[in-house]
C-alpha cells in the first residue's frame, strides 16, 4: 500500500499525457485515493496547459527530487516532534505517514510534469488571472495547501490565499474583466469559509493569533469590496454583495471569538482566588493574566509613523468612475488601531474616524480610502482637505496629508470651423476646429456627430485635441463638442453646428 498513491499517481498522469483522460475519469479508477489525487491531478493539468511545450532535464528531476524529499522529511521531523511538545491540534495527511518516499515521488511527478523550474515559479508569483503563467502560480499554492501540516498552518494558507485572491479581483476590475472578477471573488470566498472551519480547531492561543489576522484581513477585504462596488454593476454587483455579506460573517465570528477568549482569560483570573497556590505563584499569575487582558484593551496612540500619504493630488467624487476614490496609505508600526480624521481647509471637522486596515502581507502598510462624504453622507464642496492620523487614545500625530475635491465641470469649448450651415462641395473630407477652454486643467475634447439633428445614434469620438478630421458621406452632417478636465468631469455639450457634403 505504501506505493499505491505514486503508482496511482504516474498512471493517471500518463492517461492525462498521452491518452487525453479526463480527471474524472482518472479518478474513476482509484476512487479510495480521490481526495488525494484530485489537488495533485488539477495542478498538473493547469501547469501543463499553461507550458505545454518545455521538458525538463534528467538533472533537473534527480535536483527537484532530492529537494522535495529533504522537504518532507524536514515536516515529518516536525510533526513527530509537534506531537510531544506542543498542544497543537494536528491534521496530518493519510499519505504524510511514515514511508514518506511515495508522497515525495508523487510531488515530484506533479512537479516534473509542470515543468515548475525556480525562473517560473518566480515569474507567476505575481502573474493575475488573465496571464499565460497562472496556473503555474495556482499549482504553487494546491502543494501549499497540501504540505500544510496542522489546522493553524492551513487557516493561515486559505487566509493568505483569500487575500491574493482579493487582490486580484481588484486588478480585473481595474481592467473591466467582470468575468475574471466574479472567478476570482467566488475563490476568495471559499478560502475564506475554509480559512474560518479551520479556525474552529485550533488551541486558544492560536485562536488569539489567528482571528486578529482574521479581523485585519476583513477590516481591509471590506474597504476594498465597497470601493469595487462603485466601479461594476449587474451579476459582479452580486458577487461583490455576496463576499460583503461573507465579510460581515467572518467579522462576526471572529470577534466573538477574541471575546469568547477575554472572558475565559477573565474567569480564570477570578478562579484564582479558589486554587491552592501559593500566595507569590498566584501573584505572578495574575499578573500575567491581567496583561494579556489589558494588552487586548489598552488604548494606544499612533507609533513609529513613517509615511502618511494620498494617492491623488485632485480627485472627483462624481460618479463616473474616474477619481472617484481618494485612497489613503500609512506606513508605521504593526499591530495598532488607526484612524484617520478629515477637516477643511478651515479647520473645521467634516468626516471622523475612518478605520484603517493593516495588509497581511506588508506588516506595517495600513490602507483605507474617501469618497467625498461628510458623517451625514453628503458630498462636501470644492476645495482643499487635510488629513489627520490618530490612535486609540484619540491623539494626532504631526504628519498630515491633503488633496483637492474638485467636481466642477469646465466650460464647452466654442466651435470655430466650418461656419453653421457650411456647403461644402465635391470634398468628403472636413476639418472640425473649437476653441479650447478657458480652464487651465482641461485634459481633453469629446466630439458627437451624426446626420440626425437630435444626435440619435451619433458617433462619439474621445481623447481629442483641438481638431478633428475626417471624411464623411454626402448629406447633412451635425456635430457638437464637450471639455473634460483632468479629474473627469465634463461640461455640457456645446451648442450644435451642421454642414452639408455635395
Amino acid at each position: 500500500m505504501e506505493n499505491k498513491l505514486e503508482k496511482a499517481l504516474d498512471n493517471c498522469i500518463k492517461l492525462l499525457r498521452d491518452r487525453g483522460e479526463s480527471i474524472d475519469g482518472c479518478l474513476a479508477k482509484y476512487p479510495d485515493l480521490r481526495e488525494q489525487l484530485e489537488p495533485l491531478l488539477q495542478a498538473a493539468l493547469a501547469v501543463r496547459e499553461a507550458l505545454p511545450e518545455i521538458s525538463p532535464s534528467i538533472e533537473f528531476k534527480k535536483s527537484l527530487r532530492a529537494k522535495l524529499d529533504a522537504m518532507v522529511e524536514s515536516k515529518h521531523k516536525e510533526f513527530v516532534l509537534s506531537k510531544k511538545t506542543s498542544r497543537k491540534r494536528l491534521s496530518f495527511p493519510m499519505f504524510l505517514q511514515p514511508r514518506l518516499n511515495a508522497l515525495t515521488t508523487a510531488i515530484a511527478v506533479v512537479f516534473i510534469f509542470a515543468v515548475l523550474g525556480a525562473g517560473t515559479m518566480v515569474a507567476s508569483a505575481n502573474s493575475l488571472p488573465d496571464s499565460l503563467l497562472y496556473p503555474v502560480k495556482m499549482a504553487v499554492e494546491n502543494v501549499e495547501v497540501i504540505l500544510s501540516i496542522s489546522a493553524f498552518d492551513k487557516a493561515q494558507t486559505y487566509l493568505e490565499l483569500a487575500e491574493k485572491r482579493l487582490n486580484e479581483a481588484e486588478a480585473m476590475v481595474d481592467i473591466k474583466n467582470e468575468k475574471l472578477v466574479k472567478e476570482s471573488l467566488a475563490a476568495m470566498d471559499i478560502n475564506l469559509k475554509k480559512a474560518m472551519k479551520e479556525g474552529d480547531n485550533l488551541t486558544d492561543d492560536e485562536k488569539l493569533e489567528f482571528f486578529e489576522k482574521l479581523t485585519k484581513f476583513a477590516d481591509h477585504q471590506q474597504i476594498a469590496l465597497k470601493e469595487m462596488l462603485r466601479n461594476v454593476s449587474g451579476l459582479t454587483g452580486e458577487a461583490i454583495t455576496c463576499s460583503l455579506n461573507l465579510n460581515q460573517e467572518a467579522v462576526g465570528q471572529a470577534s466573538l471569538t477574541l471575546k469568547s477568549l477575554k472572558r475565559d482569560f477573565t474567569k480564570e483570573k477570578a478562579s484564582l482566588a479558589d486554587e491552592s497556590l501559593t500566595s507569590a505563584t498566584a501573584e505572578v499569575k495574575e499578573k500575567e493574566l491581567t496583561e494579556e487582558i489589558e494588552s487586548l484593551t489598552q488604548k494606544k496612540g499612533a507609533e513609529e509613523v513613517e509615511l502618511f500619504k494620498v494617492n491623488l493630488d485632485v480627485f472627483s467624487p462624481n460618479g463616473d468612475g474616474i477619481k472617484d476614490i481618494c485612497k489613503i496609505n500609512i506606513k508605521a508600526a504593526s499591530g495598532q488601531n488607526l484612524w484617520v480624521d478629515i477637516f477643511s481647509k478651515k479647520g473645521v471637522l467634516i468626516r471622523s474616524n475612518l478605520k484603517l486596515a493593516e495588509t497581511m502581507f506588508s506588516k506595517g502598510n495600513y490602507i483605507t480610502s474617501w469618497n467625498g462624504n461628510n458623517n451625514v453622507g453628503q458630498i462636501v464642496l470644492d476645495g482643499t482637505y487635510l488629513f489627520k492620523l490618530k490612535g486609540e487614545d484619540g491623539n494626532y500625530i504631526s504628519l498630515t496629508a491633503a488633496v483637492k475635491m474638485d467636481n466642477t465641470a469646465p466650460a464647452p469649448p466654442d466651435l470655430l470651423a466650418p461656419n453653421d450651415g457650411a456647403i461644402i462641395i465635391n470634398d468628403a473630407r472636413v476639418a472640425l476646429y473649437w476653441s479650447g477652454s478657458r480652464d487651465s486643467d482641461t485634459e481633453m475634447y469629446v466630439l458627437q456627430y451624426s446626420q440626425d439633428p437630435n444626435f440619435k445614434e451619433a458617433k462619439t469620438i474621445g481623447d481629442l485635441g483641438t481638431v478633428f478630421v475626417s471624411g464623411f458621406s454626402e448629406g447633412d452632417w451635425y456635430w457638437r463638442v464637450k471639455s473634460v478636465d483632468n479629474v473627469g468631469n465634463a461640461s455640457n455639450y456645446s451648442s450644435s453646428r451642421t454642414f452639408t457634403i455635395k
